[in-house]
């Protein structure tokens, strides 16, 4: 699979793990605190392997077709959360999430 060729990727999901392959030490993405200064950065293997930790997380507690929220302060977690939604809808499973992204929470 080349990289200059997109059609040769059928998801978001085909095209990370051709990534996480091919360029694994790459950033992927950074997070800017304030717009400018980096707090945090992910690779594309820090990447892959997130993303497939939390997919196996939701398959684990059956989250496959059902409903789920997912909440995180402001930063990466939220890609991870959702190109692990993706790996599981890839699958053609209809699953429902809500991922917020809130400063300050509590889980009461």
């Amino acid at each position: 699979m080349q990289l200059n060729n997109f059609a040769n990727f059928n998801t978001l999901v085909d095209l990370l793990n051709y990534r996480a392959y091919d360029q694994p030490d790459q950033v992927a993405f950074r997070f800017l605190k304030d717009g400018d200064t980096e707090t945090s950065n992910l690779t594309y293997q820090q990447l892959d392997r997130q993303s497939r930790a939390i997919a196996t997380q939701l398959q684990s507690r059956n989250a496959i077709g059902e409903r789920a929220l997912l909440i995180y302060p402001p930063g990466l977690e939220f890609i991870t959360s959702d190109l692990a939604i993706s790996r599981i809808n890839t699958r053609g499973n209809a699953s429902y999430f809500l991922i917020i992204i809130k400063d300050d929470f509590k889980i009461i």
